[in-house]
């Protein structure tokens, strides 16, 4: 069976007078079987919401103060278990206010070192495992890892993969006039031309990992300008899925 990945957003706003928990909170977390992606408002949040399904999260861990303890600007979408840092006078309020707040994942802004991981670790071992397809090209949950026919696919790091889920979830829509531009959304602070420069060497590595790995049944078709630029680049089915 696939193993069970797990991955974390964070919204902590560095800017907020007081301890800044941005770098705290990565610290608590690190060494953990789990992904930690941090926004500094939840409008960046939302930013990374439309290329990463709401799902894909195990866990929020939010400073109050990074959105004015206003846990209603969080997308209804998340509804992973939140683990909270909160200033005194606010935990009496949120626990009368709002549905899903849990007494046991509120934390003060000074937490003790180790508090936090405890948290997550309680969180991480409560929460339900999905079913995952046994057959096929799929992404865990967690859209971080890839599998076929249960077994992951190894030797891909991350920016691998980043390449491979994008070029998985746009496969039916991907031209030479769009790839570039939907890429660029993706990976953020890059132009277009880096973007397919990336997509270029992401797509010739893969070009080599998925046949081996998916026994041939499923590669990577590139289209190439006459001077070697990437024009565009697929997943393709070559056979037909076996065991």
């Amino acid at each position: 069976m696939p193993t069970a990945f797990a991955r974390a957003a964070v919204v902590a706003n560095r800017n907020v007078p007081g301890r800044k928990l941005d770098g705290v909170i990565r610290r608590e977390l690190a060494d953990m079987p789990l992904r930690v992606d941090t926004h500094h408002s939840v409008d960046d949040l939302l930013e990374t919401l439309r290329y990463t399904p709401a799902r894909a999260y195990s866990m929020t861990v939010i400073d109050g103060p990074s959105i004015g303890h206003d846990f209603t600007t969080l997308p209804a979408a998340l509804k992973a278990p939140r683990i909270v840092m909160l200033e005194d006078d606010q935990y009496k309020k949120l626990a009368a206010n709002d549905p899903q707040f849990d007494a046991r994942n509120a934390l003060p802004r000074t937490f003790a070192k180790g508090e936090l991981r405890a948290a997550a670790e309680r969180v991480l071992s409560e929460r339900p495992e999905p079913a995952t397809p046994l057959k096929g090209l799929f992404f865990d949950k967690a859209c971080l890892n890839v599998f076929y026919n249960g077994k992951p696919i190894t030797g891909l790091i991350d920016i691998d993969q980043e390449a491979l889920r994008f070029l998985v979830r746009n496969r039916r829509i991907l031209t030479s006039e769009n790839i570039g531009p939907l890429f660029a959304q993706q990976v953020k602070g890059i132009t277009e031309d880096t973007a397919l420069g990336a997509l270029r060497t992401l797509s010739r590595r893969l070009e080599l990992i998925l046949p081996k790995q998916t026994n041939g049944t499923y590669g990577i078709s590139r289209e190439l300008t006459a001077d070697n630029k990437l024009l565009c680049c697929r997943v393709v089915r070559l056979k037909p899925n076996v065991a």
